[in-house]
């Protein structure tokens, strides 16, 4: 019965993948991820194997594709096929002296904080966007969730308000009970680090960092500072995010920010007892962590949340188990609606488990592709694995 099973998903895996297009880079043709395909004011991104797949209700004349580490590229849909391969260029780093002594890289980034008020929306406006999460237990897929939902911020300092307007999900196979709480809310309203700017360069910390010019890069239509950050203090254990910023020449708008953590830091300060932990119920630690927060222009020149993706691993601990878990989550907002926009209420308690807090939450039953986020290998091996379970 396993063996008939396999070859089942082996067929479907193989109808899935024939059915799109594919991003590779030109040179080593390599898969490109997260491409962000924008058309009109729509827009899709590529998955992990770097593959797409267009609605056919929405009418659509070209595709800009855009990644800061390739060149951007337009493509006639006309002339696209089903299955086509685009291959995108790496861009080439600026290097230029006069530049380089010109640029501050720590002076550029506070002068980016301070003109957030001015680059980011601040009108009331609806975001609407697809959000998938997946959770492997010892590297087997144990939960998968997928939401589409339409958020609502009424300003910078608001919370975002997120209506669930469609989703489904698998059961939980946790050994150790692992839930999401917040789900959607958590990575839209925490993952949005412009908004709260406190969370990777408040400026009362911003001296804790090194911060290196790396170079001028083109991405979409627009020349971006490509910036280094990482602890100034080895010795800081307090201090561990470590990754690369991307800012607008023009405006010093933050595009994209890309951060880790230094996981021997962290794991010092667990060992210290800078995370409580409850050994009479299940406890997490966290040992790894990669975010990408990307912004795109939304109205004129105003810039808004594009995308959030979120990987980290916690090892979870009661009594005498333990076990790794692997969660991946990518939120993308597929378009902005500043007007008229919807004021819609939460209708979901974010403080619950958000597998369980979702009404008429759809099981696993007819799991078929969503084009707004395409699966992927490793979200279809999730799948088979949890099948496997049930």
């Amino acid at each position: 019965m396993k063996k008939c099973f396999f070859v089942v998903v082996g067929v479907l895996f193989t109808i899935l993948v024939g059915a799109q297009n594919v991003v590779l880079d030109s040179i080593s043709k390599e898969p490109i991820a997260s491409v962000h395909i924008s058309y009109g004011n729509q827009g899709i991104i590529t998955n992990e194997d770097g593959y797409f797949e267009l609605s056919k209700n929405e009418k659509k004349d070209s595709l800009l594709l855009s990644h800061v580490s390739y060149l951007p590229k337009y493509v006639n849909v006309l002339q696209l096929q089903a299955n086509d391969t685009i291959y995108l260029k790496q861009v080439t780093i600026n290097l230029d002296e006069v530049e380089i002594e010109r640029i501050n890289a720590k002076d550029t980034i506070i002068k980016g904080i301070h003109r957030i008020e001015d680059n980011y929306i601040d009108i009331p406006h609806n975001s609407f966007g697809f959000f998938r999460q997946s959770l492997e237990e010892d590297s087997s897929g144990i939960e998968m969730v997928e939401v589409e939902f339409i958020g609502y911020l009424e300003n910078r300092t608001s919370k975002y308000r997120t209506k669930v307007t469609k989703a489904r999900r698998t059961k939980n196979h946790s050994t150790i009970k692992f839930s999401t709480v917040g789900g959607v809310f958590s990575v839209i309203e925490r993952g949005d680090v412009i908004k709260n700017k406190g969370l990777i360069f408040s400026l009362q910390k911003i001296d804790e960092y090194t911060f290196k010019y790396v170079g001028e890069i083109n991405y979409n239509t627009y020349n971006v500072y490509k910036i280094e950050f990482y602890p100034k203090d080895n010795n800081d254990v307090k201090t561990f995010k470590k990754g690369f910023v991307y800012l607008d020449k023009k405006s010093l708008a933050f595009v994209e920010i890309t951060y880790g953590i230094d996981e021997e830091k962290l794991a010092v300060l667990t060992r210290r007892g800078g995370m409580k932990i409850n050994k009479k119920k299940p406890f997490f630690i966290l040992k790894k962590i990669k975010n990408t927060i990307r912004y795109k222009k939304v109205l004129s020149e105003k810039w808004g949340l594009s995308s959030v993706e979120v990987n980290n691993v916690k090892e979870g601990r009661y009594k005498k188990l333990a076990k790794l878990y692997a969660l991946n989550a990518k939120l993308i907002i597929n378009h902005t609606k500043t007007k008229n926009p919807i004021p819609v209420k939460t209708n979901y308690n974010i403080e619950k488990d958000f597998s369980k807090a979702i009404r008429k939450i759809k099981r696993f039953e007819g799991w078929d592709n969503n084009y707004k986020i395409s699966l992927s290998k490793r979200d279809l091996k999730v799948l088979n694995d949890i099948k496997s379970k049930e």
